[in-house]
C-alpha cells in the first residue's frame, strides 16, 4: 500500500520551510490552543484556532492545503497510509490533540459516524431532489434545517443539493 511518506519525510527531515523562516511545526503550534473544551471521556481538546463555524480548517504544506488534524497526526505519529482517514474520538472537528485522533478506513469512518448517533446520508429520489431545489433557499436562516427535518435527512444532504455539490445530474 502506498504511503503519505513524502510529506512525512519532509517534516521529519526538516525540509519544509516557509518564507525561509518558519518551520511547519512552528506554524502549526502557533495556531493551536491547548485550552480547548474538555471532552467528558477523552479530556482536553487542542483547538485549531484560525477557523470559525465548526469547520476543520487548513494549513498549507508543500504548496498543498492539508487539514490540521492530519498534520498533527504526521507530527506525532508519522505516516498516514493512503486510503486512511484521521478520525476524531472527541467529534470536535477543530481538535488536533493527537490522543483524540485515530486512523481508520472509509468503513471505520462510517461506523464511527453512526455509532456516535449521527444520521447517515440517505439516498434521495429524483422528486425529492427537485422539491428541495424548489423549496429551500440556503440564504434564508433555518431553511436547510427545516427542509432536512421535513424529509428526515441530514442537513448536509440538503445543503449538498441546494449548492449543487451532490445530485448534479438531476434536473
Amino acid at each position: 500500500m502506498k504511503t503519505y511518506n513524502s510529506l512525512y519525510e519532509s517534516i521529519k527531515n526538516g525540509l519544509i520551510i516557509v518564507n525561509c523562516v518558519s518551520s511547519l511545526p512552528r506554524r502549526f503550534w502557533a495556531k493551536v490552543d491547548k485550552e480547548g473544551p474538555i471532552h467528558p471521556t477523552h479530556g482536553q481538546c487542542w483547538v485549531w484556532t484560525p477557523v470559525s463555524g465548526g469547520r476543520y480548517g487548513k494549513l498549507k504544506v508543500n504548496d498543498r492545503w492539508t487539514r490540521p488534524h492530519r498534520v498533527s497526526w504526521l507530527l506525532h505519529h508519522g505516516e498516514i497510509t493512503d486510503g486512511l482517514f484521521v478520525l476524531h474520538r472527541c467529534d470536535n472537528k477543530r481538535c488536533v490533540n493527537p490522543d483524540h485522533l485515530f486512523l481508520g478506513d472509509d468503513d471505520d469512518n462510517k461506523k464511527d459516524y453512526v455509532a456516535k448517533g449521527f444520521k447517515q446520508n440517505q439516498r434521495l429520489t429524483r422528486e425529492q431532489v427537485l422539491w428541495i431545489r424548489e423549496n429551500c433557499d440556503p440564504s434564508v436562516s433555518g431553511d436547510i434545517r427545516r427542509v432536512a427535518s421535513v424529509l428526515g435527512v441530514n442537513e448536509r444532504t440538503v445543503h449538498g443539493v441546494v449548492t449543487d455539490r451532490s445530485f448534479v445530474n438531476v434536473r
